[in-house]
Parts: C-alpha cells; sequence; structure tokens
C-alpha cells in the first residue's frame, strides 16, 4: 500500500475512534478507543480500532480498509 493510502485510512480509523462511542450500547461508554497498525500474517499492515473495556481480557479489533473502499 502506498503511503498516501494508508495516512487515508489511518485517518478515517482516528474519526472512527473518536465517535464511535456515540453510536455504540452504554455498555461502551468507559471503553478506550485505540488506533492501530497491525501486521496481518501475510505481511500486510493494516489500520484498526481496539476496543477496550476494563472488565475483558479479549480486546477485538475493527480493521478499516474494508470499510474505507
Amino acid at each position: 500500500m502506498i503511503a498516501k493510502e494508508m495516512i487515508a485510512e489511518k485517518v478515517f480509523a482516528e474519526g472512527v475512534a473518536k465517535d464511535i462511542r456515540n453510536f455504540l450500547p452504554a455498555k461502551y461508554e468507559n471503553a478506550e478507543f485505540q488506533v492501530m497498525q497491525m501486521n496481518k500474517n501475510n505481511g500486510v499492515q493494516m489500520v484498526g480500532v481496539q476496543v477496550r473495556l476494563q472488565e475483558e481480557k479479549c480486546v477485538p479489533s475493527c480493521l478499516c480498509r474494508t470499510v474505507l473502499q
């Protein structure tokens, strides 16, 4: 992926991390949303948003590439 596309993906993910709280159930009111760049098993770098709840041990990541395209 060229740098311009990666920057656009990161900007999109930052907007999602900032605004997604308004669209989720009350359970996520105090969740931490963090933009992460991940290296997948096939060597592809992807940007996503991690949703961390204090009481949970697993942290889901929502990858933004498919939504952005």
